[in-house]
């Protein structure tokens, strides 16, 4: 008690210096109980961020209405629910439902970051149908995701305000018991009104089906009062998403600047995968005019033509494989997608700065192919804000492509280097070896391939 009561003692200023600075949360609830009157001083940093585990939303929302100026104290929520399998009653241990979190969600008025890694699981009960499970049920109160977004487009409502950057998980990426081996994917329709949002900036949706929106959510887009969005970045990991569907969600910003599609649907029963490679670029062109940086991971040994990109006139930055650029398709050699052709004509645009290549072939040789069209392309002139050109692979050697050689007898790395490129190779982690997004936990481990798609 006696340190609290001479902390009260020093300047406002240094005060709340020496709570900016204390090193963790624990610190900030020690000082905030040993004395109440430096509760109030305290309570700011301590609910400043806030994480969530199975459970704790019960004793989160009473804090909350015990004491309704916390909600405007919490700027950043991560909620991290999962499935746990030795759990000896799971009757009554289950569901833990992020949905039961929405009401209370939405009074943080100045909450900027949201990440709500979900479970979507309960086990079997007596009013559940014995055909298909707990699933119906739980999607049904899934639905109140999208009254919360829906209040978001309110300007009256208070509800997300300041909100910016959102990531979803709606479920586990490793199957539960009631799920089958393959495992399913969670269904974006019932939260899609996060889109709505006017003023988020980044969005990130982990693991989702994405065949279509709902017309009523399309239907904003042509409401009188309708103003397109502000997100900038849109990531796309691991979903099973249409074209369709993609370009539904690029009806609502104004300038998106980031896409990211990466990895494979985590569920081996894929309802739109392998995706036709043409229709997601034709459906990003609707954002064509704002884009600085692609990153498109599609599969390969698809037949599918090389892939134009030079109606993006503000693109910098692309990340791709290089076969993926220049087209496996073996029947192209008549309608001008040969080799030869693709020289003729650059199909990037003059405006890209950073070219990436992602070889996630994991057998094989690197490919050269492509890697002498983009030389033949710069040498033409097609490509004069180019800077640097980096092959990221965990298989190939440097030397293995930095030391090929060019038609003209010349390495790669030189060839580049003529024309003022700077080439280089960075070690990758295997595309078959998990990796975890935003929480370390197997609950969010997932990898870029999946089951016999290691090389492909």
């Amino acid at each position: 008690m006696t340190s609290g009561v001479q902390l009260l003692h020093l300047p406002t200023e240094i005060l709340i210096g020496i709570l900016a600075a204390a090193p963790s949360r624990a610190s900030l609830a020690n000082l905030a109980r040993t004395c109440r009157r430096l509760q109030t001083l305290v309570e700011p940093y301590l609910y400043r961020s806030v994480y969530l585990g199975n459970h704790d939303g019960e004793s989160f929302t009473y804090a909350i209405d015990r004491k309704a100026v916390r909600a405007e104290y919490i700027q950043e929520l991560v909620i991290h629910y999962h499935y746990i399998d030795d759990i000896p009653n799971e009757d009554e241990y289950y569901p833990i439902l992020v949905e039961s979190l929405v009401p209370t969600i939405s009074r943080l008025v100045n909450l900027r970051r949201l990440v709500v890694k979900g479970l979507e699981y309960d086990t079997q009960r007596s009013y559940d149908e014995p055909e298909f499970g707990p699933g119906p049920r739980l999607d049904a109160l899934s639905m109140i995701w999208s009254w919360l977004f829906q209040q978001s487009t309110q300007s009256m409502s208070g509800v997300l305000t300041s909100l910016t950057t959102c990531e979803l998980i709606m479920n586990d990426l490793t199957p539960t018991p009631l799920q089958h081996t393959a495992s399913d994917v969670w269904c974006f329709s019932s939260r899609e009104t996060v889109l709505l949002h006017p003023k988020l900036q980044k969005l990130s949706i982990v693991a989702a089906l994405i065949s279509y929106l709902d017309p009523e959510t399309l239907s904003y887009t042509k409401k009188p009062w309708f103003s397109p969005t502000s997100l900038e970045t849109l990531t796309l990991l691991c979903c099973d998403v249409s074209s369709h569907g993609l370009h539904d969600m690029l009806k609502f910003p104004k300038a998106l600047k980031n896409f990211t599609l990466k990895g494979s649907p985590w569920t081996s029963l894929p309802n739109h995968f392998p995706i036709d490679r043409g229709a997601i670029v034709n459906a990003l062109k609707a954002q064509a005019h704002s884009l600085l940086n692609l990153e498109l991971d599609f599969y390969l040994h698809t037949n599918c033509p090389a892939l134009d990109f030079r109606d993006f006139t503000s693109l910098e930055q692309l990340t791709i494989d290089p076969k993926v650029l220049r087209g496996d398709d073996d029947d192209d050699d008549d309608d001008g997608q040969s080799p030869e052709a693709l020289r003729q004509y650059c199909h990037l645009p003059p405006s890209l700065r950073s070219l990436r290549f992602r070889e996630y072939r994991e057998r094989g040789r690197p490919d050269l192919q492509t890697l002498s069209i983009v030389l033949d392309w710069v040498m033409s002139g097609g490509l004069p804000n180019l800077k640097n050109i980096m092959i990221q692979s965990a298989t190939f050697t440097s030397a293995a492509i930095l030391d090929a050689i060019t038609s003209d007898g010349k390495s790669f790395r030189q060839a580049f280097r003529a024309v003022g490129v700077e080439f280089a190779v960075e070690r990758v982690r295997s595309c078959l070896h998990n990796e975890h997004l935003t929480i370390d936990c197997s609950c969010c481990s997932f990898c870029w391939r999946f089951l016999d798609q290691g090389n492909n």
